[in-house]
């Protein structure tokens, strides 16, 4: 009957410990991603390559296998069955390329920051992208913004300014490639609204041919930047070596499943808070994990970055923009 129909058609509302459960699972990969991205990256050189794109590289080609595993287990087992069947098909990954290496970009230098700045700064120092989601909505789509999302914006700039003259180990390169990977992640966002529609708009499809793009992409940059650094390692042999750029990798394709746990089970503007509260816990886990030194003008800036992004979320969610 129709009306048994129109009732399985509406979704089962999420239970109070479904929800908590999802936003918990979202903070906990979220968090471990970055800590352990910082140990990879930043390690001394008896633990880690100090080859940041090869590193990166490793990443991208656990999450090609994670995802082949996902898709198998989809068809065959009936686990995780939103995930389409795994393909790579030329023609439409020659469409996907312009994202991919926008894609490599930003987890390239998004990587490159984290490398250089403490995880305590790391969230200011990446704070920028509300400014350029503004600045490059408008000059490649034409889209406009309220008032309110540039208050937001404002706040944001300011706290960034406050926050990097209060950071005690402060690292220029690292603030740089942070601005940059935030100009990158605006960027990101932009065109994956252009190059979704080449892959059916299933978003699990793109994540495929996007890692498969750069996966094959990578060498040759690393090839042509580390081969020294990545040739004469004595970590090749180092088994923990290898399980940490795994369980990264790992933590990188999984926060995607936890990206959208959290939406699924709450809502798109949920998912945004949580991530906001999270920075906050995320920058003094670090401090104290890692016992960054701090300034009280530093806390200023962040407060001052973290009511911004919460003020540029509520803005695009009232205004629907």
């Amino acid at each position: 009957p129709q009306s048994q129909q129109d009732a399985a058609a509406v979704p089962r509302k999420r239970t109070p410990l479904e929800v908590t459960m999802a936003v918990c699972f979202y903070w906990a990969v979220s968090l471990s991603l970055v800590f352990v991205n910082k140990h990879v990256l930043a390690a001394g050189a008896d633990t880690t390559i100090d080859a940041p794109l090869f590193l990166t590289w490793t990443q991208v080609v656990v999450a090609v296998l994670c995802a082949r595993v996902l898709a198998e287990l989809s068809q065959s087992a009936g686990v995780a069955t939103f995930f389409p069947a795994f393909e790579y098909d030329l023609e439409r990954a020659k469409k996907v390329m312009p994202l991919t290496l926008v894609f490599v970009a930003m987890i390239v230098f998004n990587n490159l920051c984290l490398k250089y700045v403490e995880v305590s700064f790391y969230q200011v120092a990446r704070s920028l992208t509300i400014l350029f989601n503004i600045l490059l909505g408008y000059l490649i789509s034409g889209k406009s913004t309220t008032a309110l999302a540039i208050v937001a914006c404002v706040i944001v700039m300011i706290g960034f300014v406050v926050g990097s003259e209060g950071e005690v180990n402060f690292s220029f390169a690292g603030v740089m490639f942070g601005v940059t990977a935030s100009m990158f992640v605006a960027l990101y966002s932009i065109f994956v609204k252009r190059v979704l529609p080449a892959c059916n708009d299933n978003t699990w499809l793109l994540l495929i041919y996007n890692n498969m793009n750069s996966m094959f992409l990578m060498p040759f940059f690393f090839l042509y930047q580390e081969s020294a650094a990545i040739v004469t390692s004595p970590l090749w042999f180092e088994p923990r070596f290898w399980g940490t750029l795994v369980v990264a990798g790992l933590l990188g394709f999984l926060i995607n499943i936890a990206s959208f746990t959290q939406i699924s089970y709450t809502s798109p503007l949920t998912h945004n808070v949580s991530g906001t509260f999270k920075a906050c816990v995320q920058t003094t886990l670090a401090a104290i994990i890692f016992q960054n030194e701090t300034s009280t003008v530093f806390w200023i800036g962040f407060a001052l970055t973290t009511a911004g992004s919460a003020l540029y979320t509520y803005s695009r969610f009232t205004t629907g923009k």
